[in-house]
């Protein structure tokens, strides 16, 4: 593309040099010349110098580096990035709830203050589960996504699978298990039976109960595990 425009910028510079010669000669020789051909010679040339202007910014635009493309993409990852943000926020606030619970249940049971024993330890058990709650969904948050899953495929002759686009390469490898991240959790798991290149096929495997894979998420590593 940037060859074929500075053929065409010659080419106009040219095209510019020879009609103002024209231009030059015509008044030169005849002072008839009639009114009307000078000023279209003269309407030639000032378009002419307009293309050339509009080249030469669109070229310094380039040099520039200016890519809408590229910016409208940066503006969606930032937005990605704050509302994952915003989400961790939120599962620290609920973290410290539920550390400030735990301190005040074991002030309790220090203080001999629960009658019913058997239903402090209950408590104890919710806040226990409930922080490790916090710090899975944390892990899986920050896990680096391996591949992204491009389409899903539910055929009753050939089963349920997913393509995928590997993110990163030279990590996933036929019979890899991965994990399909959605939001702060996981869904499912499947199994990689086939990478071609960046592309990839993997079959989904039992035991998560039935999910259905969306185009775009994002397929990880288990770092619950």
């Amino acid at each position: 593309m940037d060859t074929i425009k500075i053929l065409l910028a010659l080419t106009t510079t040219v095209l510019a040099a020879a009609l103002a010669w024209s231009y030059s000669q015509q008044k030169d020789q005849s002072s008839k010349a009639p009114k009307d051909e000078l000023a279209r010679i003269e309407q030639q040339l000032a378009a002419l110098a307009i293309e050339e202007k509009n080249i030469a910014n669109e070229k310094r635009l380039r040099q520039l580096g200016v890519d809408v493309l590229s910016l409208s993409r940066q503006q969606q990852q930032q937005k990605e990035a704050d509302a994952q943000k915003a989400l961790l926020e939120k599962q620290q606030r609920e973290a410290a709830e539920a550390a400030k619970a735990l301190q005040e249940l074991e002030a309790k049971q220090s203080d001999k203050k629960f009658q019913n024993e058997e239903q402090g330890i209950v408590d104890l058990q919710k806040v226990e589960k409930t922080n490790k709650d916090f710090r899975n969904s944390n892990l899986i948050l920050q896990a680096l996504p391996l591949a992204r899953v491009t389409s899903y495929v539910d055929d009753p002759e050939f089963g349920n699978f997913v393509l995928f686009d590997i993110k990163v390469e030279n990590v996933i490898n036929v019979d890899s298990k991965l994990a399909l991240r959605r939001k702060d959790g996981i869904a499912g798991f499947v199994r990689v039976t086939s990478i071609e290149g960046v592309e990839g096929v993997a079959d989904l495997l039992p035991g998560a109960g039935k999910f259905t894979p969306q185009v775009g998420e994002d397929l990880i590593m288990d770092p619950t595990n």
